[in-house]
């Protein structure tokens, strides 16, 4: 399937970061989907409408792949990645990659903290 914008982005396209944003949150709560499931198969149209996205950015840092956190090991090196980036000012690139971190850690507290809520 080709990646276009409109790919797993509940039929519209990601247009701005805004919506970057919520569908990379939205792929990092999918991360621990079954192999084979609905929620992969969102996962992966998500991760395209993504990608599409980023490529069409003007930037090198904008154009990066997708990558949400999907181990603990991952988690721990975007933590620390946040502390080194935390003092830079808004609008430059390292402060927008904070962003995505934050985003992306969120997404993984809640997916960890979701799973262990079912556990209970």
């Amino acid at each position: 399937m080709p990646s276009t914008p409109e790919v797993g982005f509940a039929g519209r396209a990601i247009l701005n970061s805004d919506d970057c944003l919520i569908a990379e949150a939205r792929i990092a709560k999918l991360a621990i989907a079954p192999d084979g499931s609905d929620e992969e198969a969102e996962r992966v149209g998500l991760i395209d409408a993504v990608n599409a996205y980023r490529l069409k950015q003007d930037t090198p840092a904008t154009a990066a792949m997708t990558n949400p956190i999907s181990s603990l090991e991952q988690y721990e090196e975007a933590t620390q990645r946040v502390e080194e980036l935390a003092n830079y000012a808004e609008g430059t690139p390292q402060a927008d990659e904070l962003g995505r971190l934050v985003a992306d850690i969120r997404a993984w507290e809640e997916a960890k903290q979701d799973n262990a809520s079912r556990r209970q």
